[in-house]
Parts: structure tokens; C-alpha cells; sequence
């Protein structure tokens, strides 16, 4: 049984993150049948639509219907409306910190928002994520919740947040579903990657957002930061599109050194991290890269496994009826990848962290064995779907990129 990785839905969400190269393929796909409903819900929840409606918007071969299209541009034109406001409040928050002497430096969006996407909106996000000197993260913190900002986490949940890389979350008063995170360091505490916080204030640079001064990483360290959060902090399940998409900006407007890249990778334990990061956005969004930077980051496995581990985060990275059906095989699999033994990860992996998310947030007793059993002799069809797609892929989706 021979089963698509992913629905041609998931295929044009992710090409739109690879730009207007990929309009060849994206039209290809735009002729066939599409369920706009469900195209529309896997752009949602990438926060892809703004994108997504330009890319479609400027293809005058392709056919819409009226309704998906009077639909996805009113989405678009409230997601748009939402990052404009979110724009806003960024640079409200950084006058506040400014005049209290706080430096700031722009993680992630925030900080690919204002260096080398074309506008803050043309950078989708659900929040603003800012680093703080660990020693003024908590008074800053105190101090923005007299400005627009309130807590969002009960009491109950201190503790989780005690061995986080950042604060509660703060979201914003006017009630827009905006969030806000104050962050001490870039990943949670006990990570396995040396990532010295000095030498990112070191190598940073200054940046004026909204008239207010602030740092960003440099080009290297933003490549590093977005490659491990991905694969390693959200194990490639996900963010896809928003990796994928900003890897293409950083690639197409920052002109990474590539070299001093790698070395910075290897340097940080972080290789296997970076090179399936690479690798996915390459194959599945298009993303241009120097072939020598993949071969410098390739784990050392035969291009069978290889191809095979790509199948199975393939299927991962949006929902999909050929998903991984068991999180112990998905564990392994991801360990299989990354290698963290042979990385220097030591004991350290990204579940422990969900597991203390789970029991603080989502409280109750575990499932017995024979639970899991139950669930999963239900879930053989699902078994049946995976391993038909994983073991014996169709034609690949590169090749519908390249030709």
C-alpha cells in the first residue's frame, strides 16, 4: 500500500514558504482537486495565510472559487490587521524597557521581522519572544504588567516555569490574543548545546525598531537558534512553515557565511539539528543551499536511512492521516536522526520537558499498558497507512519541486 507523505493541501502551504520559485509547482498543484476548507485550517494554524493568499493572489492561471477566495483574503486581511497591532506593542514595550535601562535583544520573529523580511507584517507570528540580562528578566518582567501587559499563568504553574527559558507568558490587556515572553536564556534549562549567552550579546548588532534601540542575532546564531528550536526543541512536529519560510529570507536577503555556519553548528553540538532543518526546507519548500553545506552537516548513515528518517518527519510536520501512530517509535526514530549520544547530548532529550509540561498543565494519571495496548490494536489502520507511506514513499517531493 503506497499512500501520498502529504495531502497536496500541505504541499502548497509549504511551497509558499520557498516565494515565487516554486510557482511552476504550486500552479501544478493549484489544478488539481483541493479541499479549500482544509487548506485553509493548515494555513491557520502555520500562520501562513497572509503568504499564502499573495502567492495565490499572483498566479492569474490558477482558478479560485469565489468563496475560497472572498475567505482567504478576509483571513488575511485580519492576520495582517493582527501583526500590524502586534507590531505596535512591540515597539510600545521596548520604549518601556528603554527608559527603565533594560537591553533587549529580538529573538526569532521578532528579531527576522525587523532585519530581513520587507515589513514586521510580512513576518507572521503569535508572539514576541525578547532576551533580557537573566538578572533583569524578572523586574522587567514586573514592570511590563504596569504597561499593557498581564500574566496569563495561575500559580499552579510557577514551578514549570522555574527551569524555563523564559517567564510565564504575559499576554496583552486589550484582550487580542496577543503573547508576550521574556526570555533569560534560548532554550529550556539542562539543553545539551553550548550556546555561551555571552557570546550572542557579544556577536549581536543593534537595530532600531519603532525609533527604539534593540539587538538581533547575528546571521549565523539566527540560523543556529531556528534550526535547533525546530528539530530538537519542537522535534520537527511543529513551526514547519515558519522554519522553512525564514530560512528562505535568511538565506535569499542575509547572505549567510556558510562555513562559519557549519562551525558554529559543530561548535554548538548542534549539527544534526541544522542539517535536518536544512534538509526538510530544502526538499519540501524549495529553500536553496550550497550542496557543500548539507554534505558538511551530514550525519554519518547511507542515504537509504536517510531517506527513509525524511519520510517519516515528512509525514510529521502538518497533520496527516499517515503521521508516526506511536510516540515510542517516533522517539526513536527522532533519536536515530539527531544521534545524541554521539552529538555529546549525554541523557538530555526534548520529551523530558513535555512530560513536566503535561503533568503541570494537564494533570491526571498516566495511562496503564493495557491502555496504550488497547490504543494502539485500534490504531492498526493507522499502523497500516504509516508503513506503506514511510517504508515505500511515492515520488519524492523534491522531484515535484525540481523537475
Amino acid at each position: 500500500m503506497r499512500r501520498p507523505l502529504i495531502s497536496p493541501e500541505a504541499q502548497v502551504v509549504l511551497l509558499t514558504a520557498g516565494g515565487e520559485k516554486n510557482d511552476d509547482a504550486l500552479t501544478e498543484l493549484l489544478k488539481g482537486e483541493l479541499d479549500w476548507g482544509y487548506l485553509a485550517r493548515l494555513a491557520t494554524q502555520q500562520t501562513a495565510v497572509p503568504v499564502l493568499w499573495r502567492r495565490l493572489a499572483s498566479l492569474p492561471e490558477v482558478s479560485i472559487s469565489a468563496e475560497a477566495r472572498g475567505s482567504l483574503q478576509r483571513m488575511a486581511m485580519v492576520a495582517e490587521f493582527r501583526q500590524s497591532f502586534l507590531e505596535q506593542r512591540l515597539h510600545a514595550t521596548l520604549r518601556v524597557l528603554s527608559s527603565a535601562g533594560v537591553p533587549v535583544l529580538l529573538l526569532k520573529g521578532a528579531a527576522l521581522g525587523a532585519t530581513v523580511y520587507p515589513s514586521f507584517a510580512a513576518r507572521p507570528m503569535a508572539d514576541l519572544d525578547l532576551l533580557v540580562p537573566r538578572e533583569a528578566a524578572r523586574s522587567a518582567w514586573v514592570l511590563l504588567q504596569e504597561h499593557g501587559w498581564r500574566q496569563t499563568a495561575g500559580e499552579e504553574r510557577d514551578e514549570f516555569y522555574r527551569g524555563h527559558h523564559h517567564l510565564p507568558p504575559l499576554e496583552d490587556v486589550s484582550g487580542a490574543g496577543l503573547d508576550l515572553e521574556i526570555h533569560t536564556d534560548l532554550l529550556s534549562e539542562a539543553h545539551p548545546f553550548l550556546i555561551p549567552l555571552e557570546r550572542i550579546w557579544e556577536d549581536a548588532r543593534t537595530v532600531h525598531v519603532g525609533g527604539q534601540p534593540a539587538y538581533v542575532p547575528s546571521t549565523s546564531d539566527a540560523l543556529l537558534h531556528l534550526c535547533v528550536h525546530f528539530f530538537w526543541s519542537h522535534m520537527a512536529r511543529s513551526g514547519a512553515w515558519r522554519a522553512f519560510r525564514d530560512l528562505e529570507m535568511l538565506t535569499t536577503r542575509a547572505s549567510p557565511d556558510w562555513d562559519s555556519f557549519a562551525r558554529t553548528a559543530r561548535a554548538a553540538r548542534a549539527t544534526t539539528s541544522a542539517y535536518w532543518t536544512l534538509r526538510l526546507a530544502r526538499n519540501l519548500a524549495g529553500v536553496r543551499l550550497p550542496p557543500r553545506v548539507l554534505a558538511d552537516l551530514r550525519p554519518r548513515q547511507s542515504e537509504a536511512i536517510l531517506r527513509r528518517l525524511e519520510g517519516h518527519f515528512t509525514a510529521g510536520l502538518l497533520p496527516s492521516r499517515v503521521a508516526c501512530p506511536s510516540v515510542y517509535l517516533s522517539r526513536s526514530l527522532w533519536s536515530l536522526a539527531v544521534q545524541p549520544r554521539r552529538s555529546g547530548h549525554g541523557a538530555s532529550r526534548p520529551w523530558q520537558r513535555e512530560a513536566v509540561a503535561r503533568t503541570t498543565f494537564s494533570p491526571g494519571p498516566p495511562a496503564t499498558r493495557v491502555e496504550v495496548l488497547r490504543a494502539q490494536l485500534r490504531n492498526l489502520k493507522a499502523w497500516r497507512q504509516y508503513l506503506g507511506a514511510v517504508l515505500h514513499p511515492p515520488r519524492s517531493f523534491r522531484a515535484s519541486i525540481h523537475g
